[in-house]
């Protein structure tokens, strides 16, 4: 009999230390596989985007049945080196004497023909107003309350609306104070938004700089500026902390 009990109790602690076993194997299985995970994330996102850009920039520039045979891969880097030294031998050429009279008569000839003025001074407007708004523009993060009041958002100013514009849009206290456009991109996605005009003194100037508030668009709100306390920590040493806080 007590060699059977004795049998039957180092069975039951076999079988303890064998599940203890299992459960710490089981674990970490699932750790690595999670870290793993968020690991490559970043790295895969990357490229996918970029092979995205790469593919769909490259597939307007080479013709179709190149793109079918096994050097395609060159040609699409070909049309890119092709493009970039266009837009070098367009700018250099246009920053000389020649090249702004060239300008000037070719800009001369296309506002004089119909239609295609109307497009061609509304892009030329644009730029124009990118090239004179450089130093505010996408630089300073405010805070809006969109989309209704009490609820705030993070945006960007693009530009400052003329005095005459602003005073005849019934928008704010005093107009005089001045009205801006905020662009309110979305999140996680900021490639698209919403283009608002709001009153400045309704809006919240942020002292945050574009990289902190494009983290937070980009997280939703998850990482946060003034964090200094993990400078220098890299993704894997704060994803072993999180292993060993579990």
């Amino acid at each position: 009999m007590f060699y059977m009990d004795w049998l039957w109790r180092l069975g039951v602690e076999l079988m303890g230390e064998g599940k203890t076993m299992w459960q710490r194997f089981t674990k970490s299985v699932r750790a690595n596989i999670l870290v793993g995970l968020i690991l490559i994330t970043p790295l895969g996102v990357t490229i996918w985007i970029v092979q995205f850009l790469f593919k769909y920039l490259t597939n307007h520039l080479v013709p179709r049945e190149w793109l079918q045979t096994e050097y395609s891969i060159f040609y699409r880097i070909l049309a890119l080196l092709l493009v970039f030294s266009a837009l070098y031998l367009v700018g250099l050429l246009a920053r000389n004497f020649i090249g702004r009279h060239l300008y000037r008569l070719g800009d001369s000839l296309l506002t004089r023909i119909p239609i295609v003025k109307t497009l061609y001074l509304a892009l030329r407007q644009v730029s124009e107003s990118v090239v004179n708004s450089r130093r505010t523009l996408f630089k300073q993060v405010v805070a809006v309350q969109f989309p209704r009041a009490g609820l705030y958002s993070i945006g960007f100013m693009t530009a400052e609306l003329n005095r005459e514009m602003a005073e005849r849009l019934p928008i704010g206290q005093d107009p005089s104070a001045g009205v801006i456009c905020v662009f309110v991109p979305t999140a996680p996605n900021p490639t698209s938004g919403f283009f608002l005009m709001a009153p400045r003194n309704e809006v919240i100037f942020l002292d945050i700089g574009l990289q902190d508030a494009m983290k937070m668009i980009f997280s939703a709100g998850a990482v946060l500026p003034g964090k200094t306390d993990e400078l220098g920590k890299t993704l894997l040493d704060r994803l072993d902390e999180w292993l060993r806080d579990e």
